[in-house]
């Protein structure tokens, strides 16, 4: 106390100069939303002294939430060296463990900003999510959200997530003290780095624990994490035993303040551990947050140092004296440590216990002047240990359970009564096989599809259940939103009853007693009965709590806040599996009302359009069998109730997949209906030691197994399948699909490329363009006509998973009639359709925006053919997947259609042994035939051949080889073409990528060397073409120039600017036209008046923040007007592919004036192009030009397409390198006015930013 009365200076928040605080530059703190708003207080200026005379603060914060590299270049210019810059960061380094990965961050920092404030400020976050593909939410742990309900942070219980490119306004005022953080609460997102500090201080006067402490610097805040060295979602459901790669769901390492360092490839890393500086002789408040989302807890000493517990989740306690704390994932403790030891630095050890005891981490606690070396080899004495595990707390005098511990402040009388209003008994379980679900009370939690506490009338009516009230759907483990409700006001008690570990409370309650002993419901209640369970009214206040294996836990807590509160365990894989629950207290009328404007979500399943079918089964005879034909050329049966689900048997009107997959008939049209159910799955998992999927499984799967290239990885996946389920109709058939998104963060949309959806645009699948995002958990019905024929395809258009296995095969036809070249081939089989992709070994967000270390590249690890393969490692070792196999009968003429789905810069070409090709149709467009023996394609392309199967009988190889930046790696997948009855062992050896198939004839539409092979000058046009189209001028002329942009670090990681950038090698963004494209919040299409006029530009209408010469960031978008004839320039200093959405087109110029890049020193230019085109020197075919959708341009070159804008809406272009996509090389087309576009469909999903008008302190 004599200590305290002597300081004249503040000693609490953030106090620049002493304890070793640095200062921090305020300017990286302000934005434009402070710079606007004189009333708000930036961050460092909340993180003040607490004063009882002051006027509370509004405190703003701007949260980006981004995926961003571990160990990036921005670690060349700086490291966060000291935890005061967690307040607001002056370098954008995130150091972690020292292993390069991607991360999730908030501001380019892990742990995110702190938020340190004074009781009674209003705390303002806008959080806006950059992350491409996932949907988000902050949760505010400990923060008891009285009148602020609507902003507790749980995903369709408080809010809709943030889907990607949106921004949401949390506001709340700081109304309950202590020590609390935040974390996302989506998905696996806190695992990955999305998670940092919330203090709340009173002043000095008000804090019952002040007599206790000198200092309470904000500096002294420690959150520790747990941390993988790859992304978590690699982890779930999991690999199983025999996989590559780590099989459990525990952590490689532990962080202190986002920092340490860790063995990884037989050396440790050389980052730096977190130091923390304190004042000699001086009593310290700490601050420590566990942050772990896996199995084990941490516990945490100080070397030399006792401390004096004062507080836990934010609950005072009646100081406790201990050498080491145990905590869990979610517990906060505050302890207060003298420090009276020889100047110098000491060892701050954290140790993972249990599942994790093979793992720790250190920090330094240093003396202000003193040196920071420690003894890296000490293991420190646990001494007396706060909350044990696995231990009899009554006879060991060293070790002290939660139970042993006394509050600090009064009880509510209503919670010491012998009984409660209500009580419950709830059971923690995993259901009881290898491939466990989590469970509370006996259900396994479902989300629902809209919030609770905003749109519960929303939901279906069998949607929210508990225990006693179970949907008639359920069997012995239910699957629905499982709820308890509890009067306003009324006292409750809970028993926790855990064969497992667990943890989560949302309202902190009293916690009454704790034992171990019990196994069950039953017995438990019988010990109560008996009187062996006693209830200590006065232990301490917590909001999260470690249940002891196979024990029980008592909780009461006065059920004095309205709302819907979740309540789960806080083990992150077991919330995910099920393990949560709902707390809902009071009636609606007891809540504030809900906020205007506040976002809406749930399923989009609109009624099905009344369609006119006519099933003529017309007699015509039938030169061609097509489709799905059981026992034709090898062709196995399909079990047609796998194809079924409840749609199709409560709608007799719809056809399944089987029946749509048909030969087609004049005059004769169906209703096609599909089920996409898409999540993360495992590749080469469980369902493989059961099954292996063969082709014709690919309409609807009666295997579950992924086989991939055989390398157990997580993959994304439609029913379980990769490809996804082939969609296979005929002309004029009606086409929906509900698409159920099960990813536990992703949101997703799927594009129909080739499609041209004329008249349904709103379900062309481009998010934030023609639609929302599909959030978690929701349903979105796809309808639309098949109206163009041809071998399309389908794929998730959101960030990059498509990579990551969602994809399939579209496939309309047309009755033999109407079909061009029904004269040259007998079948159009439904298992003669060759989807090939590229593959990672890992998951594409771990290549994006790029790794420093260890994978760099951002070029595929493998192919697959129709989702198989084998992979060769370097040491030779190969994986046992079959290849895939596809079946013809002898000395007949099959219509194969190869669809490229591949995603990296990477041509691949396509040789079948000992057949020729004959090309008859790209994209759905058809060509005069022209006679090849290899194809290459690139991603997007699709392309019809014909091979005449009269070879001898047998097996031949089929090569897909991969070139350009492929051609170093060797990288290839084979499969076999099999003459059914024949030896099924091809007679020649296997081929390799330096001993192919020999390929004689290649078509290679966009190749540098044309004098070899076919280009695609050669290609004509089948069709006659519109006049218009060949005329000489156009009524509309664009130019646009692809390219990338180079930058150095400096220019790119700069605090508080949050610019996009791919960094494979170097560190770029892709444009067009010298602009990287950026996603509105919300789609044009239906929510234009939401967008600012001035966030969308072009070339000639650049924003005022963007400079000339200098790449842009905006929304580009260039208007057109409808039936106006449309010229593009595509210039070209690589080989992009480009497709165009709504439309094919006319390829009426190609080439490479000079020569490719790196042959040629002098790069392609608009201007160099325009010079050309004066001298007539641009070559342009008016003659018949063929059409397609997906254009891969030459090296150093260009191309010229034309088309009529006959389509009204919103029409994407862009690179279809998955990667380049993402960083911004596309524009948006306008065909026409909205005046001229389909009428939005009702219910039609809205979404885009939340900003409500600040609430100002008073």
């Amino acid at each position: 106390k004599s200590q305290c009365s002597e300081r004249t200076r503040p000693v609490t928040g953030y106090v620049p100069g002493v304890a070793g605080m640095s200062s921090i530059n305020e300017t990286n703190c302000v934005n434009d939303v402070i710079l606007e708003n004189s009333f708000l207080s930036n961050p460092v200026e909340c993180a003040r002294p607490c004063s009882e005379s002051e006027t509370p603060k509004t405190c703003y914060y701007h949260f980006v939430i981004e995926r961003y590299p571990v160990q990036s270049a921005a670690c060349d210019l700086c490291t966060p060296e000291t935890a005061t810059n967690s307040i607001c960061a002056d370098c954008q380094c995130v150091p972690a463990d020292g292993v390069p990965r991607m991360a999730l961050t908030v501001n380019r920092m892990m742990p995110g900003p702190s938020i340190q404030v004074c009781l009674g400020d209003l705390i303002v976050i806008d959080v806006t999510n950059k992350i491409a593909e996932n949907a988000i939410t902050i949760h505010w742990h400990g923060v008891f959200q009285k009148d602020y309900q609507y902003y507790d942070g749980v995903p369709f219980v408080t809010q809709c997530p943030i889907v990607s490119g949106s921004t949401f306004r949390y506001q709340y005022v700081a109304n309950n003290p202590g020590t609390h953080f935040y974390h996302a609460h989506t998905g696996f997102n806190k695992m990955d780095g999305v998670f940092g500090t919330l203090v709340i201080r009173t002043p000095r006067e008000q804090d019952p624990n002040r007599e206790y402490f000198d200092t309470d610097y904000s500096s002294h805040v420690v959150i520790i994490s747990d941390w993988m060295n790859e992304e978590s979602t690699e982890r779930f459901p999991g690999r199983t035993a025999n996989g590559t790669g780590p099989t459990g769901q525990l952590p490689n390492s532990l962080l202190i303040n986002g920092k340490g360092q860790t063995n990884f490839n037989g050396s440790t890393t050389n980052t730096s551990l977190e130091v923390i500086t304190v004042e000699p002789n001086t009593r310290h408040r700490f601050r420590l947050i566990n942050s772990f989302c896996s199995v084990c807890p941490g516990q945490i000493t100080i070397e030399g140092h006792n401390l004096t517990v004062i507080e836990t989740d934010g609950q005072p306690i009646k100081p406790i004296d201990v050498t080491s704390i145990v905590s869990s994932a979610g517990e906060r403790y505050d302890f207060v440590i003298e420090t009276n030891q020889p100047l110098g630095a000491y060892q701050i050890q954290l140790r993972g216990l249990e599942l994790c005891n093979d793992i720790q981490q250190l920090g330094i606690l240093q003396y202000a002047s003193a040196s920071n070396e420690i003894n890296t080899n000490e293991t420190l004495p646990s001494g007396i240990i706060l909350n044990p595990s696995g231990v009899d707390c009554d006879n060991n005098p060293e070790e002290i359970c939660i139970s042993k511990l006394k509050s600090g402040t009064p009880i509510d009388e209503g919670l010491t009564q012998p009984e409660t209003d209500l009580q419950f008994y709830i059971p923690i379980a995993a259901t009881p096989t290898a491939l466990s679900a989590a469970t509370l009370d006996g259900i396994i939690y479902q989300s629902a599809p809209s919030p609770l506490i905003s749109q519960f009338n929303d939901n279906p009516s069998d949607q929210v259940c508990n225990s006693q009230n179970l949907p008639s759907k359920c069997n012995d483990n239910c699957s629905c939103t499982n709820t308890l409700k509890f009067p306003l006001n009324s006292t409750v008690e809970i028993i926790l009853v855990d064969s497992v570990i667990s943890m989560g409370q949302p309202f902190g309650p009293n916690l009454s007693d704790m034992n171990s002993t019990t196994i069950s419901v039953d017995y438990v209640k019988q010990l109560d009965e008996d009187g062996q369970i006693k209830r200590n009214f006065d232990g301490p206040g917590k909001d999260t709590l470690a249940v002891p294996n196979n024990g029980y836990a008592v909780l009461r807590v006065r059920a004095n806040n309205p709302g819907f509160w979740f309540f789960h365990c806080h083990f992150i894989y077991h919330q995910a599996s099920g393990m949560q629950m709902v707390f809902n207290v009071g009636e609606q009328e007891d809540l504030p009302p809900v906020p205007p404007n506040f976002p809406k979500c749930g399923n989009f399943l609109n009624s099905l359009q009344d369609i006119s079918r006519i099933a003529v089964q017309s007699a015509v005879s039938q030169s061609i069998i097509a489709g799905y034909a059981p026992g034709v050329s090898g062709m196995s049966l399909i079990n047609e109730a796998n194809c079924l689900n409840e749609e199709l048997v409560l709608n007799t009107d719809l056809s399944n997949a089987v029946e749509c997959a048909r030969t087609c008939k004049l005059g004769e049209s169906k209703t096609c209906y599909y089920k996409f159910v898409v999540e993360r799955y495992p590749i080469n998992g469980q369902a493989c030691n059961l099954c292996m999927p063969n082709a014709t499984n690919s309409l609807c799967a009666n295997c579950q197994c992924v086989p991939g290239d055989g390398t157990q990885r997580m993959a994304l996946t439609v029913n379980r399948m990769i490809p996804g389920p082939s969609i296979q109709v005929c002309e004029g058939d009606y086409v929906v699909v509900d698409v159920e998104n099960l990813l536990k963060s992703d949101s997703i949309t799927l594009h129909w490329h080739g499609i041209y959806q004329q008249g349904s645009l709103h379900y062309d699948g481009v998010p934030h363009l023609t639609q929302c995002p599909i959030t978690i958990g929701n349903t979105f019905r796809y309808q639309f006509f098949a109206n163009n024929h041809g071998t399309h395809l389908w794929h998730a258009h959101t960030a990059s998973q498509k990579l990551d296995g969602v994809f399939g095969s579209l496939i309309v036809r047309v009755p033999h009639e109407e079909e061009l070249y029904s004269n040259i081939y007998d079948f159009d089989l439904a298992n003669h359709v060759i989807v090939i992709n590229d593959w990672f070994k890992e998951e594409s967000t771990s290549r994006f925006p790029g790794r420093r270390a260890g994978v760099v590249r951002q070029i595929a690890d493998t192919f697959l053919i129709n989702g198989k393969g084998k992979f060769v490692d370097p040491t030779g070792s190969t994986t046992n997947i079959p290849y895939e196999v596809i079946t013809v009968d002898a000395n007949h003429r099959y219509r194969f259609r190869l669809i490229n789905s591949f995603c990296t810069v990477c041509p691949g070409e396509l040789t079948v042994e000992g057949h020729s090709l004959t090309v008859i149709a790209i994209d759905g467009q058809p060509i005069e035939p022209i006679v090849v023996d290899s194809i290459v394609s690139l991603a997007g392309e699709r392309y019809d051949f014909i091979i005449n199967t009269n070879r001898e009988p047998g097996a031949y190889w089929i090569q897909l080889r991969g070139l350009n930046d492929c051609d170093a790696n060797g990288i290839q997948q084979l499969a076999i073409l099999q003459y059914e009855g024949a030896p099924t062992e091809p007679m020649t050896k296997e081929p390799t990528f330096k001993n192919p198939i020999p390929n004689g004839v290649v078509l290679d539409v966009a190749s540098s060397d044309c004098s070899s092979r076919i280009c695609g000058d050669k290609l004509r046009n089948a069709l006659s073409i519109d006049p218009d189209i060949l005329k000489n001028g156009s009524d509309v002329k664009l130019y646009l120039a692809i390219a990338s942009r180079k930058y150095q670090p400096e220019e790119i990681f700069v605090p508080n600017t949050y610019n996009n950038f791919l960094s494979p090698k170097s560190i770029s963004i892709t444009t067009l036209s010298n602009i990287s494209s950026s996603s509105p919040s919300c789609p044009p299409l239906t929510q234009l008046e939401d967008i600012p006029a001035d966030a969308f530009c072009n070339a000639e209408n650049l924003p005022s923040h963007c400079k000339p010469g200098v790449s842009c960031t905006c929304i580009h978008l260039i208007k057109i007007p409808l039936n106006s004839i449309v010229e593009i320039n595509l210039i070209d200093d690589s080989r992009h592919p480009f497709h165009l959405h709504g439309y094919s087109f006319y390829v009426v110029g190609m080439g490479q004036p000079l020569g490719p890049i790196p042959k040629s020193d002098v790069k392609m230019t608009v201007e160099y192009f325009k010079e050309l085109e004066k001298k007539d020197q641009i070559v342009k075919n008016f003659d018949s030009p063929h059409g397609r959708d997906n254009v891969p341009i030459p090296n150093n070159g260009y191309v010229t397409i034309r088309f009529q804008a006959n389509n009204p809406g919103y029409w994407l272009l862009h690179c279809h390198q998955i990667l380049h996509q993402i960083g911004g090389m596309e524009v948006i087309l306008q065909i026409g006015e909205v005046s001229d576009m389909p009428k939005t469909p009702d219910n039609f999903p809205r979404c885009g930013n939340f900003k409500p008008k600040i609430q100002r302190t008073m």
